[in-house]
C-alpha cells in the first residue's frame, strides 16, 4: 500500500489552484483531514508494508517515488 502524504495547508492550496468546484468530502472541516490524515500515518508506522510518499513534490518526483517503491517489490 502506498499512501501519499501531503500537508493540510499544501493540500488546501492544490485543490483552489484547480480552480473547480470543492466535491464533498473537499467542503470538509479542517479538522476532518487531520484526523484522517493522523489515521494514516498511525496505519503506516504500524505496518512496514504501508509505504510512505511525500507528496508535497511535483507529479514527476511523486510518481518517480512510486515507480522507486513499486519496483522494489
Amino acid at each position: 500500500t502506498l499512501f501519499l502524504d501531503i500537508s493540510l495547508e499544501l493540500s488546501q492550496q492544490r485543490i483552489t489552484q484547480r480552480g473547480v468546484t470543492k466535491d464533498r468530502i473537499e467542503q470538509e472541516a479542517q479538522s476532518f483531514f487531520y484526523r484522517v490524515r493522523q489515521g494514516y500515518l498511525q496505519y503506516a508506522e504500524a505496518d512496514e508494508r504501508i509505504k510512505i510518499i511525500d507528496a508535497s513534490h511535483d507529479k514527476e518526483q511523486v510518481a518517480a517515488a512510486v515507480i522507486e517503491q513499486v519496483s522494489q517489490l
